[in-house]
């Protein structure tokens, strides 16, 4: 989206990734050195069809996959939270694909003692006490543990078991989204498997061949 101060945002996907692979391939960022421990490569990227959805879901790669990444090319982007991109997981794509280890979500404190989402969705509010105790003031970051998520029928989430962990570094800039949680509740109960995504691209292509487009 930026690259050196250079604006991305109104170009089209080609030239945005035509430009990351040029850019890296002038640099070193492929070679390991000793300050630079990890290469740095761009992804393969497929056309969001039944075939480009199998090659990224079923090819190894050199690299461990971490579920795949859908986005809309057509579409214009800002930083934060977007509904044009969407990051798909099963257990084949991602070693994480259900956290085994205790739950954990990042809040922003709020005014009135509020700890909330990267959305505004407010999980937690706290008293005086528990805040000073705490040296916390508004726009710090909190890491809190959870035992169980919830989901009413509007889709909010409930946390039960919220327990303050700890205070998060200053350089971490945003909290956690709520979707990191659906996510989980999602995932915990199966997901939304492959064989899902491919029948409605599937149906996607039958109806446009019924509009005759």
């Amino acid at each position: 989206m930026c690259w050196k101060g250079y604006l991305l945002y109104n170009c089209t996907t080609e030239f945005r990734l035509y430009w990351m692979r040029d850019k890296l391939s002038e640099g070193a960022t492929a070679t390991v050195t000793p300050a630079n421990p990890f290469r740095f490569l761009p992804i393969p990227c497929y056309e969001s069809d039944p075939g480009g959805v199998m090659a990224a879901y079923s090819t190894t790669f050199s690299f461990l996959k971490d579920g795949l990444l859908f986005y809309m090319k057509a579409g214009h982007y800002n930083l934060g939270l977007s509904p044009l991109a969407l990051v798909w997981k099963d257990a084949n794509t991602s070693r994480f694909f259900v956290y085994s280890a205790k739950l954990s979500i990042v809040l922003r404190l709020e005014t009135n003692n509020e700890f909330a989402t990267l959305e505004g969705i407010v999980l937690f509010t706290a008293d005086n006490d528990f805040v000073q105790h705490n040296e916390l003031s508004e726009g710090d970051l909190a890491n809190f543990s959870f035992e169980q998520h919830e989901m009413d029928e509007k889709q909010s989430p409930h946390l039960s078991g919220l327990t303050f962990v700890k205070r998060c570094s200053p350089q971490r800039a945003l909290p956690d989204s709520w979707t990191k949680i659906l996510f989980q509740y999602n995932a915990r109960s199966g997901g939304i498997p492959i064989e899902r995504i491919l029948e409605e691209f599937l149906r996607l292509a039958f109806c446009q061949l019924l509009s005759g487009q």
